[in-house]
């Protein structure tokens, strides 16, 4: 293998909006989907940021929205080794290695 991690995974960025203060989609599942947990916004701009603050007092007023949300956030694993083996399955994809 002649290409590195780093020179795959920057590769596999290309087509992603990496500017300061980008949302990249797929990272956080917003609020009002399934299963989602976060407030997202598609682009950096105040009146998108603003409208996200106000989503976040609204979701912080309905308590029992909130309290269950809080609860799926809690059991999402954030450990090192979680991210340890998402990084090695993302190598592995990006190398083809099973």
């Amino acid at each position: 293998m002649s290409e590195s991690f780093a020179d795959l995974f920057e590769q596999s960025l290309q087509d992603v909006d990496m500017t300061p203060g980008a949302i990249v989609i797929g990272t956080v599942i917003d609020i009002d989907s399934k299963g989602g947990f976060g407030i997202c916004h598609e682009h950096t701009t105040v009146a998108e940021a603003t409208h996200a603050v106000k989503r976040a007092c609204g979701l912080y007023q309905d308590q029992t929205r909130f309290k269950k949300i809080r609860k799926q956030i809690m059991q999402i694993d954030h450990s090192w080794d979680s991210a340890a083996t998402n990084y090695i399955e993302l190598y592995q994809s990006l190398t083809h290695q099973n």
